[in-house]
């Protein structure tokens, strides 16, 4: 596995949601690569992500895991309520202006 901050790293800013899949999909390309075990990924993808959002992925159960599969979904499940709750407010507070 590559080192955090290397070139060939992985990376997640954070900020665009959409990025996430492949993101995970180059974990799982070095993970096959590296042969390590499915804990030791999740371990890695805290270390090359944005820390903002390592900060709230470090509150779901499955981090502390060893399932990749659940990981991956409770981070997509986390993203898509986090970004429904931002359109959410952003109709609100753009309704509120008309």
């Amino acid at each position: 596995m590559p080192l955090c901050g290397s070139r060939d790293a992985p990376k997640f800013d954070g900020r665009t949601p959409a990025h996430l899949p492949r993101f995970f999909q180059d974990i799982e390309i070095l993970r096959e690569a590296a042969q390590i075990s499915e804990e030791a990924q999740i371990k890695a993808v805290i270390r090359y992500a944005d820390l903002d959002a390592v900060e709230v992925w470090l509150t779901l159960t499955a981090t502390s895991g060893r399932n990749w599969d659940a990981f991956v979904a409770a981070v997509k499940d986390l993203t898509i309520a986090r970004s429904q709750c931002t359109v959410k407010i952003i109709w609100e507070s753009t309704a509120d202006g008309f």
